[in-house]
């Protein structure tokens, strides 16, 4: 009650001491302000609240318009969006809300002018489908891009005619749609203010259907159309409704009409094979058949003609030479340009193509004159796509031999041996320069390639062995096939002389007892398809036999025996002809293979781990060898390689042990009863280039702790390894580091049985090991809880992440505890899930501030950990924060509901209420803001008026306004006549 008694004398105070004035300075008379720009409405005062209500009028303050109501402002001024209203009686209204009898008007009125007003069209104007008109406008102020469009029902939708186009001249050229209509409106937009800068035709206009029409565009000159070519009428048509057309021509000049096609599809062409009805006064009319009057007529008259052709040569006289060129001529006329050309050589008793079908534009044809002399030849000319037109020499030509090659030998009656060597000579034209030589053994029945392209004369040949008296040689001007010459008559190839030669073993080599060697030879003409092969010891005394018979392919295969010799040859001669035979031209050596090893070869001083290079001599063996070794005089032998070539071999890395009984022995991969040993023991010593310092033995070094490896060494790269059990496997530490020392954070791998080995990167063969083991021991686990464990506030029904961290905890699951009571009791949240490090909690319903989490590993209880402080469960919220209640909001005003929120989905359902909740009215549904513009507040008078905020996922979240608000209907506008009685 005190409250209400301060309150009430404090406004009382205030009413009685408010003396405040409002002056509007700014606009305040003869101001022309463009509308959609921003002006500022200022203003002076004293003693007022300085909560404004600021209106406008366009009518000299007859009726007035908000623009804000009950908003504070303390410097003076308001900016204002001019509206879209053209008006010369404007004024501004500034009034103090919380006194509404302290307020100014502007001292004058000013101007308000549209930026934007279409002038063309603006009603009753009827524009033709097709025809280009020109929409015009007046802007004043505007960005010059614009938004057009048009409607064809009085506005109810729109479709564009441009859009962001930019127009400085305030005009646009339109081609009218073919969309007619009685109910058109043209509407204009600033691109980038379309939502004030607008204007519509103030009336209705009307699109016109279109004129259809038909033009015919080909035949429309004065060409010439030849009888039996293929020729494309084309038309174009607009608005024509029908599919069909009628075609139709005349040869004089329209006075009658021939059908053409009397039903074709309107596509734009037809294909017309022209007819044979020359006239030079030709016209084709177009025709609409759903709409005859719809018509076109060539623009002029066009020419139907018969194609020609007029051979100009050869055309009666001309002698040609055999295989040399001359032009076929010929004029024409309406032909289709592809040709069959044809000649004659008995007065055109019969005819041979010279081409059929060719392309040809210029009228000639080169043509290479055949090798058929005649004094009484003829050419023809002929249109291929029209054979009527055709044309032949008018009188006789003449084609003479051609002698621009003549064969001088063989010439006739020579007779050569084959394979020796002869020239074919020839006479040649000084044309002739490069030329094709073959030869025939069928007295030209086929011919077999000499040479295809050679420019040396005479010709060197070596006369194939092809025995025959019939043989005749060609030779073939190389740049004009149609240029030869052929012996006069026939020459004979006689068969050559049989031989044998041998060609390997033919020179002073050595052959190894039991290595295979190829014996080989040359021969030729033989008439026998086999040899007989023999070797000798003693250089030819006495013969032993290698092969009794063998084929004649030039090659044996020959194992040789163990019959060591200096005096060997080997002696082939021809099967069933033995005085054909050839002998080795000098004597070769048969001898026994051998392997001598050089090195080492007794008395080396060796150190494990280094390189020794291992040497031999060897002869008559595979080339492959095998390498061993023994540190026990031969007891045993162990592998250095298997296979290897040459006559060394790098025995890269040594074995790491102590002997004085080491050998080396070698022999043939491919035959071991060949081998060599060292002849005397060598020595080998151990390797001592690194030692290791630390660990090296008994030490106890804990998990994860930090602990230094050393060792000494004369090597530079190093490898590093451990094992936990006692050498039996090892894991890497580091791998070719340079230092000679290495920090190790000793992993979680107990053991009593731990070394440490150091080898050398580049020689791994150079290592040490711990002397003795040391020892890792198990590591202490440690659980810790990472979420919650500061003040945080979880709400009730929402899912959280309970997290946490491990070292060295063994068991795969967790149990997971809560506490509402500081820790004094726990429960279950879930028993067990999976020490993953993360769980997911629906936070039940046990409101408080002393909540904490506690995680235990399943199969050791002794290891625990629970929040560091407490947490708190609340229950979540919504708490309408306006309006709150008391407020007196305007209809068709601009209002902002907010709220607050915590533990909710995120998405909200907003209503209102006029009857103090008897009903309720949804404003916005599944929204994610915690505000919302209600604009337009709804235009009612009510005083009891709730806002309701509620979760859109659960409604049992929510919240209302404290207490009622009023809402008043707008009075802006007031009808004043009539108004009753």
């Amino acid at each position: 009650m005190k409250t209400i008694n301060f309150i009430t004398g404090f406004l009382f105070l205030a009413l009685f001491v408010n003396a405040g004035t409002i002056t509007v300075t700014s606009p305040n008379g003869t101001e022309v302000w463009a509308g959609c720009t921003s002006h500022t409405i200022t203003w002076t005062w004293s003693g007022v609240s300085n909560n404004y209500s600021i209106d406008y009028s366009t009518d000299s303050g007859a009726t007035w318009i908000s623009l804000t109501s009950g908003l504070y402002i303390t410097n003076g001024q308001y900016e204002w969006t001019v509206p879209n209203t053209s008006s010369t009686l404007c004024l501004v209204r500034v009034m103090d809300s919380s006194e509404p009898a302290t307020y100014d008007i502007s001292n004058a009125i000013f101007s308000i002018t549209a930026p934007l007003i279409v002038t063309s069209p603006n009603g009753s104007e009827s524009w033709q489908a097709g025809t280009t008109k020109t929409i015009t406008w007046v802007a004043t102020g505007t960005s010059n891009y614009y938004d057009i469009k048009y409607s064809v029902n009085a506005g109810s939708s729109w479709t564009d005619i441009a859009t962001n186009s930019y127009i400085t001249s305030s005009q646009y050229s339109w081609t009218v749609p073919n969309n007619p209509s009685s109910s058109c409106l043209v509407k204009i937009l600033d691109y980038y203010n379309t939502s004030c800068i607008v204007d519509v035709s103030d009336n209705l206009f009307t699109i016109a259907p279109p004129t259809p029409v038909i033009t015919v565009t080909n035949p429309n000159t004065s060409t010439t159309w030849y009888v039996g070519s293929s020729q494309t009428i084309t038309w174009t048509s607009q608005y024509v409704t029908s599919n069909t057309l009628k075609i139709d021509y005349s040869t004089n000049n329209g006075s009658t009409w021939i059908p053409v096609a009397t039903n074709t599809e309107n596509d734009g062409s037809y294909s017309w094979t022209v007819p044979n009805t020359p006239s030079t006064q030709c016209l084709v009319k177009i025709t609409d058949l759903g709409n005859p009057s719809t018509y076109d007529v060539s623009n002029s008259l066009f020419i139907i003609a018969a194609p020609s052709i007029t051979i100009t040569s050869p055309n009666g006289g001309e002698v040609w030479a055999t295989c040399s060129s001359h032009y076929i001529t010929w004029n024409s006329s309406g032909v289709s340009n592809n040709y069959s050309i044809d000649y004659s050589t008995d007065s055109c008793a019969t005819w041979v193509s010279v081409t059929s079908g060719l392309y040809i534009t210029t009228g000639q044809y080169n043509w290479t004159i055949p090798n058929t002399p005649s004094t009484v030849c003829f050419v023809r000319v002929t249109d291929s796509g029209n054979p009527s037109a055709t044309d032949i020499s008018n009188a006789k030509f003449t084609i003479v031999i051609n002698t621009d090659i003549v064969i001088t030998s063989p010439n006739g009656g020579e007779s050569w041996q084959g394979n020796s060597s002869h020239n074919i000579t020839w006479a040649t034209a000084p044309t002739s320069t490069r030329w094709a030589i073959y030869y025939s053994i069928n007295n030209g029945s086929t011919w077999t390639t000499i040479t295809s392209n050679t420019t040396t004369k005479p010709y060197a040949w070596t006369v194939p062995n092809s025995p025959s008296a019939t043989c005749l040689i060609k030779i073939v001007d190389y740049n004009n096939t149609c240029i030869y010459d052929i012996s006069d008559s026939v020459f004979t190839i006689i068969p050559p002389t049989p031989y044998i030669t041998v060609t390997a073993p033919n020179t002073g080599v050595t052959l190894y007892s039991g290595n295979s060697t190829n014996i080989t030879w040359n021969s030729g003409y033989l008439t026998s398809s086999f040899v007989v092969i023999e070797y000798s010891t003693n250089n030819g005394s006495t013969w032993n036999t290698i092969a009794s018979v063998t084929e004649n392919d030039g090659t044996y295969s020959w194992t040789v025996p163990n019959t060591p010799s200096t005096q060997c040859k080997v002696r082939i001669s021809e099967y069933n002809n033995p005085s054909t035979y050839d002998v080795s031209d000098v004597t070769f050596t048969i001898a026994n293979p051998y392997i001598t090893l050089t090195a080492p070869n007794g008395g080396e001083n060796l150190t494990g781990c280094y390189s020794k290079t291992i040497t031999w001599n060897s002869a008559g063996v595979s080339g492959t060898f095998t390498l061993k070794y023994s540190v026990n005089n031969g007891s045993s032998w162990s592998n250095i390689v298997s296979s290897t070539t040459g006559s060394s071999y790098n025995w890269s890395v040594l074995p790491n042990v102590s002997s004085a009984n080491c050998l080396v022995k070698i022999y043939d991969y491919n035959n071991q009863a060949i081998a060599d040993s060292s002849d005397a023991v060598f020595n080998l010593n151990l390797n001592s280039d690194i030692i290791i310092t630390n660990p090296n033995g008994g030490e106890t070094w804990a998990v994860a702790s930090s602990q230094t490896i050393n060792w000494t060494s004369t090597s530079t790269n190093f490898n590093v390894y451990y094992s936990v059990n006692n050498g039996s496997t090892w894991n890497t530490l580091t791998t070719n580091t340079s230092v000679k020392t290495y920090n190790w954070t000793i992993p979680n791998n107990p053991s009593a049985n731990c070394l440490i080995k150091v080898e050398d990167y580049s020689n791994t063969c150079k290592y040490d090991l711990s002397n003795s083991t040391f020892t890792i021991p198990p590591p202490t686990p440690v659980l810790t809880v990472t979420s919650p464990n500061t003040a945080v506030t979880w709400y009730i029904g929402n899912n959280y992440n309970i997290t946490w961290s491990t070292q060295y905890v063994t068991s795969s699951y967790v149990i997971i505890e809560y506490s509402v009571n500081n820790g004094s009791i726990w429960t279950t949240i879930i028993n067990p899930t999976e020490n993953d490090g993360t769980y997911s909690w629906n936070v039940p319903n046990a409101p408080s501030a002393q909540c904490l989490i506690k995680i235990t590993a399943y199969d050791n209880p002794a290891i625990t950990d629970m929040s560091n402080v407490n947490f708190t469960i609340a229950m979540p919220y919504i708490i309408v924060t306006a309006p709150i209640g008391g407020e007196s909001w305007k209809g068709c005003s601009s209002k902002s509901v907010t709220w607050t929120s915590a533990g909710t989905s995120g998405y909200y359902t907003v209503k209102y209420t006029t009857n103090g909740g008897s009903s309720w009215t949804t404003l916005i549904s599944n929204t994610t803001s915690t505000s919302y513009t209600w604009n337009p507040v709804p235009s009612v008078n009510s005083s009891d008026c709730y806002i309701k905020v509620y979760d859109y996922n659960n409604s049992a979240y929510k919240d209302s306004s404290d207490a009622a608000f009023t809402l008043v209907k707008n009075t802006d506008i007031a009808v004043t006549a009539p108004n009753g009685t």
